[in-house]
């Protein structure tokens, strides 16, 4: 009788561990939220303090970190590798708008690129290896035009899961001024 009880009070104590444990366990696919990001809901691409060569003069580009920085024409864009299939960089001619987690002035992209094209890498992309972007349209058939100053620019990078369905990971947006 009494090993009767000790099973009950044993399974009893178990089912309470385990409602306790499906309770207290997060869903892979909780969403998270960093409002500093352009795209909130996913993790963070960091843009690091970096340089490159303009002839032969050195550009400073203080990333995530640090003010607007006046860039050469043609800039490089360099950020924290995030290795994932589908990754996009683009500048933009006014700050970067989202609604509904979507790209709202698509039109105001004037340089695009994306890991499909033959050059650049995720993680750092010369202003030629992308193209250049006219009312939201790509042009694929000719090299970019240098961006005109002087004017505020808006850039920002973005990557996506393997189908290519949800963006898993964001920078901040970024300035630069040309001159």
């Amino acid at each position: 009788m009494e090993s009767k009880r000790f099973h009950i009070l044993r399974h009893t104590a178990l089912i309470i561990m385990l409602a306790f444990l499906l309770i207290t366990c997060e869903d892979d696919n909780t969403l998270i939220q960093n409002n500093e990001l352009i795209f909130k809901h996913a993790s963070a691409i960091d843009v690091p303090v970096y340089t490159y060569l303009s002839g032969p003069d050195e550009i400073i580009v203080h990333g995530d970190s640090g003010p607007v920085d006046t860039l050469t024409p043609m800039p490089v864009l360099r950020w924290d590798s995030v290795n994932v299939p589908y990754i996009v960089a683009a500048i933009f001619s006014q700050p970067i708008e989202i609604e509904g987690g979507v790209i709202s002035n698509t039109s105001d992209i004037v340089w695009i690129w994306h890991s499909g094209l033959e050059t650049g890498k995720d993680g750092y992309v010369e202003f030629t290896e992308g193209k250049q972007m006219i009312n939201g349209d790509i042009q694929n058939l000719t090299a970019p035009a240098s961006l005109t100053g002087p004017a505020n620019y808006y850039w920002g990078v973005w990557g996506w899961n393997y189908p290519g369905t949800r963006i898993l990971f964001s920078s901040r947006p970024l300035a630069f001024y040309i001159k």
